[in-house]
């Protein structure tokens, strides 16, 4: 089933009917990102869904459309109970125009954590930012993590070290 941009307010009522039907989810929340910041408002309030594949998706799409409104709401997400939630909004938050340097702390934490595909995904968010705080912490993840961590943290330093200096 593939959803064509005409009615956003139908597709918002798919995504309430979907009933954890991760294909239908998907699909809508692909073809919501294509309506950009004119989906913004009510993507938002999918983020406060108690289904937490319905606040992943969101959070999903937020991240590629988004704009410095949205970034609030996702960081909020980083501390999600769901670790899918959790990744998403991560991934989002790292993608996000105008990278709010906010994010840099709360992603610096999620690379503690304990689970690996959250180190990943805050690892990779990580490298698109212009802290001085980042670099030296993605050297040292790459060094001593497991593969596809350290993959990701060297990834984003030499991605940073490309770019140039951290100044902030």
């Amino acid at each position: 089933m593939r959803f064509y941009p005409g009615d956003m307010d139908s597709l918002f009522n798919e995504v309430r009917l979907a009933n954890g039907n991760s294909v239908v989810l998907a699909e809508a929340m692909e073809t919501l990102s294509e309506y950009g910041e004119s989906a913004i408002p009510k993507l938002l309030k999918f983020l406060e869904d108690e289904n937490s594949d319905v606040r992943g998706l969101a959070a999903d799409t937020l991240g590629y459309i988004g704009n410095e409104a949205v970034f609030e709401p996702l960081l909020h997400l980083v501390d999600d109970e769901d670790k899918w939630v959790r990744v998403y909004a991560v991934k989002a938050v790292g993608r996000l125009k105008g990278r709010d340097s906010r994010a840099v702390e709360p992603l610096l934490e999620v690379l503690r954590d304990g689970d690996s595909d959250l180190r990943e995904a805050a690892a990779l968010a990580l490298g698109g930012y212009e802290d001085i705080r980042v670099l030296p912490v993605l050297l040292e993840v790459s060094r001593t993590d497991i593969d596809k961590v350290s993959s990701a943290a060297q990834t984003s330093a030499t991605y940073i070290q490309l770019r140039g200096k951290p100044t902030k």
